[in-house]
This record gives C-alpha cells, structure tokens and sequence, in this order.
C-alpha cells in the first residue's frame, strides 16, 4: 500500500517500507505500524519540519531506532504502544522524550501494555525531561538506560514546578535486566513505584557512575540484586519502603538528606560510602547489614530500626563473618552515641561485645575473654533479668556447699527455716561473719571459707551486671 502524503490513515493495518513517506505523519493513532526497521536520523529533512511526534495505540512489529538527532525543539512520544523488537533510542540531543503507558484507572495500567524485547535509551542530551511510564516489560527483554545528560548543569529546583515539569521519571514499570549507568541528572530523577527482576544471565540490576541532583526510589522493588557504585547524590535522596533481597551502595557520596524509612531489605551493604546530612534508617528492616568505612557526618537516626539476624542472635554462628559483623554493630554504637541515643547505644554496645566475644581466642587472649566470659554468663551482655537470676542461682550454688561443709550428715529437713536464714545472711556481700551462726563469729574451716570467698564474688558480680544493666537509661 502506498501512503498519500499529508493525510492522516485510518486503516488499522498499515504497511510502510519507506520511513520517508511515513514520517509526514506527526499523529499516527489507533494503528497497527508494521514498520520494517524505520530509523528516525537527523539526515531525515522532513523530521526538521515538526515539533513533535506522537505514536498513540501502536504496535511496531520490527526494530525502531532513533539515532543521531541534534534538535532541542523536538519531543517524542509514544502513548499505549507496544514493541515486539528492540527499541535503540541513541545519541540524540532532543528536548524530550515519552514513553507513556496508563489507562483510566491507575490499577489495571499493567494490563495496558508490553514490552517484549530491549530497550536502549542511551548516550542523549535531554533539555528538558524523559518519562517512561507504566512499562510492562516481559522476562525476554532487557532494560539500558545509558550515558544520558539531563539539563547541562545544575539549576534550582522549583518545588511547585517539579511534580510535573522538569522532571525524569521512571515510574510504575516491570522491568528486566536493567542497567541504568552513566548517567547525568541536573533534574529531579523520579524511579517510584517500579519492580525491577532478572535472569540467569544478568548478575543483578546496576546503578554505576551516575549524578543524582534529587532523586527518588520510593516504593521499588529492587528485585533479588541492585548495585549502586560510585553514584553522587547531590540533594535528598529517598529510599523510603524499597524492597530487595541484597541492595548495595559501594563508593558512594550522598549530599543531601538520606532516607531509607520504612525500608525491607535482606542484605544492606554501605561500602566506602559518606553521607554528609542527617540520614535516616527509622523503621527499616534488614536481615543483614554491613556498614564498612561508611561515614555519617551530620548524624544518622536508627529509630525502631530491625537487624534481624541480631535479634534472633543467629549473627553469631557464622564466626567468619563476625568482624563484619563487629564494625556494623560498632558503627551504629557510635553514632547513637553522638544522638544521645542512650538506648541504642547501650543495646549495640551489647551486641558489639557478643560479637568480639564470639571472636576472641582463649588462648591467645586469656584476660579478655575471661572478663567477657563473666559478661556473658552473668547478664547475657545486659539482660537485668539474667543477671538477676544469675545471682541467685550462683549464690544458692555456693551457699549450699557451705552449708553442707558446716553440716555434715543427712539434711534435717526441720531445719529448713536455719537454711535459708544463713541463705539471706550469705546474700549479704559486705557480712563477713558465719553465716550459720546467730553470734558474730568467723568461719574456722580452710574449705568453708574457700567455698564463702567464691560465693561472695559471683554474688558480687551478680549484682553489679544488674545495675549496669538497669543504668543504661541513665545518665
């Protein structure tokens, strides 16, 4: 079929071998484009001539390139598309481009539309702003969204404007094997709502050598794997209720205020990483998280936050991860300390010497391991209430002895009440005098006094743990 020039056509099969002919179309809609590899370039004369152009309800059967475009005035859209082949949208200096999938109802937009096979989106200078939205990519294809400049250098932000205008936005997609490297953002950058997922062939989604001057992951599912490596934050950077199996950031430099609320995550590296305003971890949840050479210099809020492997005190099993594990617990420690966060402080210190515990050598480090040792056994690093019930157990422990020294022969079991008198007596850490006696007099045998020294020490011990235990609310 041939295409009669400057008419819009209606059919719904249309046939265009010749990108020429088609491209005087600036409004194509409701048609089914079989399009045997179109390539939009800037030799084209006739693209020079629109502003625009917008691909409404089409379906390309083939491969589609944008390439080698040099004009600030143009701006792409394709509205409630579908591609079969892969899309390469290449080297273009462009003031935007759309890619735009929603339907009347915001709930059934994944139901609206496909991606089957790769997208490029890579090496373009945008002047004004990207939106791909509502992508329902299939588990075939992949996602590259490469080595693209938006705006060429940073400008204020206008928080009115920003919602709608001047702003790159990702939001809303499934995307497959997703690569979003090298990239230049002097805008807001919106990655909202997305759930990102790979195949055997991918190690994971990646996130490398991009400058963020706001952004936005609010809500993502990063899949089972993200790596953010050396990407510069310049202004508030939310990673409010992501989700994701393991998720790190490796030589990262993070400006702004930080938010990671609300965040699941099984496995949180921070490797090498500064953040340089008031982060926030508040209500998150991780299985495991790392926190290596990462530097807080304004603060970070760990509120209701979850470790769950250091509740459950599976952290200590595997020792050739427990000094990992120590510099993490040490450098939450310390930063709840500069808060005054006396409650984390305290309750990190404890998991911190449990930690160092379980590392330390008995041999090699005889003193420190006996006094954690003691630590360990009399409060469980801080439980008033084990410590509580150390004392009592020990005490009773060595007073029985005592008592059965002082009392050879078979326990009368009459004289009860005269144990646990003695019992009280013996409780009492600075009474020195027999314990089993109403007058004032000392013990006279070698072996009761060895057995009345020991108790007194573990009682000793005992009591001091528990008020520690208790002043970790104090000043």
């Amino acid at each position: 079929m041939r295409i009669e020039k400057n008419k819009i056509i209606p059919y719904k099969n249309l046939t265009c071998n010749d990108w020429d002919e088609y491209s005087h179309y600036k409004d194509l809609e409701n048609t089914i484009l079989i399009i045997n590899f179109p390539i939009i370039r800037n030799s084209n004369p006739i693209i020079g001539r629109y502003e625009d152009f917008n691909f409404k309800n089409c379906v390309f059967e083939y491969e589609i390139k944008i390439i080698n475009i040099n004009d600030p005035s143009l701006t792409i859209s394709f509205l409630n598309c579908k591609f079969k082949k892969p899309v390469n949208i290449d080297n273009n200096n462009i003031k935007e481009i759309n890619l735009i999938w929603h339907s009347d109802s915001e709930k059934d937009w994944h139901l609206n539309s496909f991606f089957e096979s790769e997208m490029s989106i890579s090496s373009n200078k945008f002047e004004l702003f990207c939106k791909i939205k509502g992508l329902n990519q299939t588990q075939s294809g992949s996602f590259s969204f490469v080595g693209n400049i938006f705006n060429s250098q940073p400008r204020e932000i206008n928080p009115k404007r920003e919602t709608q205008y001047e702003v790159c936005n990702i939001e809303n997609c499934n995307l497959f094997n997703g690569s979003f490297n090298n990239n230049t953002f002097y805008m807001p950058f919106s990655f909202k709502h997305n759930i990102l997922k790979y195949n055997s062939e991918y190690s994971g989604h990646s996130f490398i050598n991009n400058l963020f001057q706001k952004s936005y992951f609010s809500y993502t599912d990063f899949g089972n794997k993200a790596k953010f490596n050396r990407c510069d934050f310049l202004g508030t950077t939310l990673f409010d209720h992501v989700k994701s199996s393991n998720q790190e950031f490796n030589s990262c430099k993070f400006n702004g205020y930080t938010h990671f609320n609300n965040a699941k995550i099984s496995n949180l590296s921070i490797l090498y990483s500064s953040f340089n305003r008031p982060t926030s971890f508040n209500e998150a949840e991780f299985d495991i998280l790392k926190l290596f050479e990462a530097k807080f210099i304004n603060g970070v809020y760990f509120d209701e936050m979850k470790i769950n492997k250091v509740l459950d005190r599976s952290y200590l099993k595997d020792k050739s991860k427990i000094s990992d594990w120590k510099k993490t617990l040490r450098t939450i420690k310390q930063e709840s300390q500069k808060l005054e966060n006396k409650i984390d402080f305290n309750n990190y210190r404890n998991y911190e010497l449990a930690a160092h515990y379980e590392e330390l050598n008995i041999g090699t480090n005889f003193k420190d391991t006996s006094i954690l040792w003691a630590t360990k056994w009399s409060s469980n690093f801080g439980n008033w209430f084990w410590a509580l019930g150390f004392t009592v157990v020990s005490g009773l422990f060595w007073f029985s002895i005592l008592y059965r020294i002082e009392n050879s022969g078979t326990f009368n079991f009459e004289k009860i009440n005269e144990y646990f008198v003695g019992a009280f007596r013996f409780f009492l850490v600075t009474d020195f005098f027999n314990p089993l006696e109403n007058d004032r007099t000392y013990l006279d045998n070698g072996w009761s006094w060895l057995i009345f020294i020991f108790g007194k020490i573990f009682i000793a011990f005992g009591i001091y743990e528990m008020i520690q235990s208790f002043r970790k609310f104090k000043a």
